[in-house]
């Protein structure tokens, strides 16, 4: 089943039913296999500066199934993912908005809408 789909991730796709599968490759992106065999690929999203890489795959998966639900294609919806994933490796905590909550925590001021 492997040689058929020419990837390993395919044939764990296959073998559960599942009509995607996404496997994340950290700086090399991630890739996607539909229930019908087809291999979709995204590059990672440059990020000027990596400030933390924990939750990058959880912020992945969390724009692609975002993106999945609001009706875009495996395609579309791994270009999410990684748009997401990379907001969340340059941020200290997962998401641009909870750094400025740790800011105005430490200063008293409110953090700005």
């Amino acid at each position: 089943m492997v040689a058929a789909v020419g990837s390993p991730v395919g044939a764990v796709g296959a073998m559960l039913g599942a009509a995607t599968v996404v496997c994340t490759l950290g700086a090399e992106g991630a890739v996607a296999v539909t229930a019908d065999h087809a291999v979709l690929r995204v590059a990672a999203t440059p990020v000027p500066e990596v400030v933390d890489t924990n939750g990058a795959g959880d912020a992945f998966m969390a724009g692609f199934l975002h993106a999945t639900l609001d009706g875009a294609d495996v395609a579309a919806a791994l270009a999410a993912g990684a748009q997401q994933a990379a907001t969340a490796l340059g941020s200290r905590h997962l998401s641009p908005s909870l750094d400025g909550l740790s800011r105005s925590s430490k200063t008293g001021t409110p953090p700005a809408p």
